[in-house]
């Protein structure tokens, strides 16, 4: 990646989080014309049928997947919610305290609810000798994998601040990383975003020299797919927005807690 991409890729999560806030502003205000969904209603016994057959075909005396969920943490805070530079909330596991030791009400999909609360273990894991990962710091997880030249990072979170905090609970434990090359597996926003949370653009390896200078001089190499600047663009920028709608709708991300829609479907 040479630096002008380094660059795109702060400014396209700075256009990420515009699209953002506009689409939650314009779905707010559209939201105040809907009364009905601010009520909680009560599953239907459509709803209630479905989601009970989940229990027949899944064994949820089996804890083997959260038993995978929680081997190998090395350390995590009590709570977790990061915050911007001017206060504002930028990742919480907090709101997901609905979901812990509480089986999953007759509304919703009780193995969508067991993944949900596996999902929020968060804190820094040990995968293997010399591969660590910190989960639940957004979306996406963040891998550091110890090399001979330092620590490869494999992905690294949406923002900048989820990625500064993902890299300081790692060096809590570590000590401070140098970090030689950054991986970025696709062009998600999600998986490469945070970047500027883990190295500056001081940091970067020179692109014109050959591949061994670089890594002899010190400096970070950042390794993409081909294609990833044209992948990026055409994702985030030309379809964010309207990715970022359907997110919102998809994980009634705007919706007040308490006051989440239950969507029934009433059989023919």
């Amino acid at each position: 990646m040479r630096k002008q991409e380094f660059k795109m890729a702060l400014l396209l999560t700075r256009f990420a989080m515009t699209m953002s806030a506009c689409s939650q502003t314009n779905d707010k205000t559209e939201s105040e014309h809907k009364p009905l969904n601010s009520e909680i209603k009560e599953a239907t016994e459509h709803t209630n049928n479905v989601n009970s057959e989940i229990y027949k075909l899944l064994d949820f005396s089996d804890k083997q997947k959260q038993d995978f969920a929680q081997k190998g943490l090395i350390t995590a805070p009590e709570s977790l919610e990061i915050k911007s530079e001017n206060g504002n909330l930028v990742w919480s596991q907090n709101i997901y305290e609905f979901v812990q030791d509480k089986d999953a009400p007759d509304s919703a999909n009780p193995s969508l609810w067991r993944n949900t609360q596996l999902n929020s273990l968060y804190g820094l894991f040990e995968v293997m000798d010399g591969v660590y990962q910190v989960r639940g710091y957004d979306v996406a997880n963040i891998t550091f994998v110890r090399g001979s030249q330092g620590w490869i990072i494999f992905d690294c979170t949406t923002s900048v601040e989820t990625a500064k905090a993902a890299l300081e609970l790692f060096e809590s434990k570590f000590g401070e990383a140098h970090i030689s090359a950054v991986v970025i597996s696709h062009a998600h926003i999600d998986h490469f975003g945070g970047i500027g949370g883990l190295i500056s653009e001081e940091d970067l390896a020179d692109p014109s020299l050959s591949l061994e200078e670089q890594i002899a001089s010190g400096k970070t190499l950042i390794i993409v797919l081909e294609g990833f600047e044209t992948a990026a663009m055409e994702e985030n920028a030309f379809a964010g927005n309207a990715m970022k709608r359907r997110s919102n709708f998809q994980y009634g991300s705007l919706l007040e807690r308490e006051k989440q829609v239950v969507f029934q479907w009433e059989s023919d």
